[in-house]
């Protein structure tokens, strides 16, 4: 994946997760976790970093691990409208935003999928998944043309990397 603030390709994040009492520290590659600094104690926060701007991403690990691996993307809203599906979820109905990205589906959830990206100041950006991260049942099968083509330029924000 490419950073959205410095546009360098990121193959692994520099990770801190933050715990109640201590701290840890990682190394997060698209395949493995490699721990830095170990002290184990109820976690409270995680977050990535650009290891090349030092942008912080607030994305857990495992939300970085799927950027790396391409099963997730982090998405500029302001440069692309995602078209909105409504999918039934147990006993209610929830709105997914649904985009194409290099003859993919991604799907997000416009509740619970920002995340913020940090350079300077707060930027805000939807997480899409190649996959439901929830058991939700389509009433139909989805046609991949119906959902809009959106670019490289919807994964970066409109900033100046110094």
């Amino acid at each position: 994946m490419k950073c959205p603030v410095c546009g360098k390709e990121i193959k692994e994040f520099y990770a801190d997760v933050v715990y109640k009492q201590a701290g840890q520290s990682y190394m997060v590659g698209p395949d493995y976790i490699e721990i830095i600094d170990e002290d184990v104690w109820e976690s409270e926060e995680e977050r990535c970093y650009c290891p090349h701007c030092d942008s912080v991403f607030d994305i857990s690990i495992a939300e970085g691990q799927d950027l790396l691996k391409g099963e997730a993307i982090l998405i500029n809203m302001e440069r692309c409208q995602p078209k909105e599906i409504k999918v039934r979820v147990s006993n209610w109905i929830e709105k997914v935003l649904v985009v194409r990205f290099n003859n993919k589906l991604y799907f997000a959830r416009p509740k619970y999928d920002k995340r913020l990206v940090h350079h300077n100041k707060p930027f805000e950006m939807m997480l899409f998944h190649e996959r439901f991260v929830f058991d939700a049942k389509l009433g139909e099968r989805l046609n991949p043309d119906e959902f809009p083509i959106i670019t490289e330029d919807a994964l970066r924000l409109d900033i100046e990397c110094d």
